[in-house]
């Protein structure tokens, strides 16, 4: 009874451990703001712009074959829809980098925040167990990349721009993708929990005014 209690009350509070690995990631991301355009130089002199093509889709590739060998090997799933989302997941990231070829630079914010929603979602499954840990996810992966191009809209040498809100957005999405059809955590049966609403709810209203105000800003400049 008490190892039950114990479980409970794990599962009713949050991993601090795991949310730092989430700010952690979100910092990662924001500090190359300030170098991101001599690292693009450089690269751009010394390997060419199709460099980040290939890194971004090398990735992808990578950890896709990666989450089908622990699929195999570890949870030994046999159903084929799962690895068929997959390869669909990975089509989109892929077509998603080749299409940003005249700015390949662009294509590394699917590696950025396809990888923040895995961060995201595991601090997030640790208390949310139903349906609304997935929607979540990408609301604040969207919240982060918004917040992310606001920063380069103040910052004098580099420029915010709402399409790499929406791009830094999708990227959060199929990665929700590839966790909730690709891998299906089998810890997400739960009902909806009053505390699931509400949190999502919260979430929805502070990612729908940042967005909002962004746009705003970014369409006015």
């Amino acid at each position: 009874m008490e190892d039950n209690n114990a479980t409970n009350s794990k599962q009713d509070s949050w991993d601090l451990m795991l949310w730092l690995w989430v700010i952690a990631g979100i910092a990662a991301i924001y500090s190359t703001i300030p170098v991101a355009r001599s690292a693009q130089k450089s690269i751009y002199a010394h390997f060419g712009p199709e460099f980040f093509t290939y890194l971004v889709i090398t990735t992808i590739v990578a950890c896709l074959l990666i989450i089908c060998y622990l699929l195999i090997t570890k949870l030994e799933v046999r159903n084929n829809s799962q690895y068929i989302w997959l390869i669909i997941c990975g089509s989109i990231l892929i077509y998603y980098a080749l299409s940003l070829r005249k700015h390949p630079e662009e294509a590394v914010h699917i590696i950025e925040y396809g990888g923040l929603s895995f961060l995201v979602f595991r601090a997030l499954s640790h208390r949310i167990r139903d349906w609304t840990v997935y929607a979540a996810t990408i609301l604040i992966v969207s919240l982060a990349g918004t917040v992310d191009e606001l920063i380069q809209w103040i910052i004098p040498s580099r420029v915010g721009d709402y399409k790499d809100v929406q791009l830094n957005a999708i990227s959060g999405f199929i990665g929700v993708l590839i966790i909730s059809m690709g891998i299906r955590p089998k810890n997400i049966d739960q009902p909806v929990s009053k505390y699931s609403l509400k949190f999502l709810t919260t979430i929805t209203i502070i990612t729908v005014i940042v967005i909002g105000l962004s746009l705003l800003l970014f369409l006015s400049a």
